[in-house]
């Protein structure tokens, strides 16, 4: 059986972002329905980071109130793209949380979702 796969832009080419002049700032995307899927494959890609740090970590949900965090950490290196393949999911929604310590960064990110099998 052919696998079928959905393409979702997560955070549009090139999302720009700014922190705090002091601590972090938290930003997240916006939550996708994820029950028809099996797993999915992130693409991200970063510019150059000024004056700090970033991270991303992938949240699920059963009912949109209440978020995990799965512990899957996404890091790129600046100006290059980083591929997070097969990342389980089992939850109705996932999303993607952000946090930068940083002045500001330029960011994308794309989800390859891959339909489980009978749907």
């Amino acid at each position: 059986m052919e696998e079928s796969a959905r393409r979702v832009v997560v955070f549009p080419r090139y999302t720009s972002l700014v922190g705090p002049a002091t601590g972090s700032t938290v930003f997240r995307s916006a939550p996708i329905q994820a029950r028809a899927f099996s797993r999915m494959d992130l693409v991200t890609w970063v510019g150059s980071v000024q004056g700090g740090t970033w991270s991303f970590k992938l949240e699920t949900s059963q009912d949109l109130n209440y978020w995990r965090e799965e512990g899957i950490i996404i890091e790129a290196a600046a100006g290059q793209e980083k591929v997070t393949s097969n990342v389980a999911l089992d939850s109705e929604w996932v999303r993607l949380k952000g946090t930068l310590s940083a002045d500001r960064f330029t960011c994308w990110m794309v989800a390859d979702f891959t339909l489980r099998e009978g749907v």
